[in-house]
């Protein structure tokens, strides 16, 4: 399933260098992680743009992408649990 960004944000590479991805971009290929840290509770979204792996926190990531329908090409809102 691929996604894509209604409104810029703010991911990481590996590396740990930080960017911005713009609206309208596409990405695909994501999976939850929850960070090892104790107490932490914070769970990360891996995905990949382009060639690119990234990530950004889980609430950052739902509000600011939609579901794109690859036979319509139109992109649906999820609505994301506070």
């Amino acid at each position: 399933m691929k996604r894509v960004i209604l409104s810029p944000l703010k991911v990481q590479l590996p590396a740990g260098e930080r960017k911005v991805l713009p609206a309208g971009s596409i990405v695909n290929g994501f999976h939850i992680v929850r960070l090892a840290e104790p107490g932490a509770g914070v769970y990360m979204v891996e995905f990949q743009w382009g060639q690119q792996s990234l990530s950004c926190p889980l609430h950052s990531f739902l509000p600011r992408t939609g579901v794109l329908d690859a036979a319509s090409d139109a992109f649906h809102t999820s609505a994301a649990v506070a």
